[in-house]
């Protein structure tokens, strides 16, 4: 019945795995491959985020461009309705002076 209450401390596991082969090449280049499709992913991600601020800007250039429009429009008319106004009063002060010479 003594034995039952022996407190004994529990050993410790050990473990003593040793693998069967191990290539030091195989895991380099594994390595080398993971890294590669890292970086493979990265250009490509890349270049998809490229495409998408193109796109991006794309769009703004068109809003941009309608704004652009309508103030060339706007800059015509202005120039136009300038140029009237000119001729006419050209036409006004000096016809009278060129009808009299001819």
């Amino acid at each position: 019945m003594i034995r039952f209450f022996s407190f004994k401390k529990p050993q410790k596991r050990h473990f003593t795995y040793t693998p069967r082969f191990y290539d030091a090449e195989k895991e380099a280049r594994a390595y080398r491959l993971n890294k590669a499709n890292t970086q493979e992913d990265a250009i490509k991600s890349r270049i998809s985020s490229q495409f998408r601020d193109h796109r991006a800007r794309e769009r703004h250039g068109r809003k941009l461009k309608g704004l652009f429009k309508r103030s060339s429009s706007l800059r015509l008319l202005l120039i136009l309705a300038l140029l009237i106004i000119g001729a006419y009063y050209a036409i006004n002060q000096y016809l009278p002076l060129l009808i009299k010479i001819l």
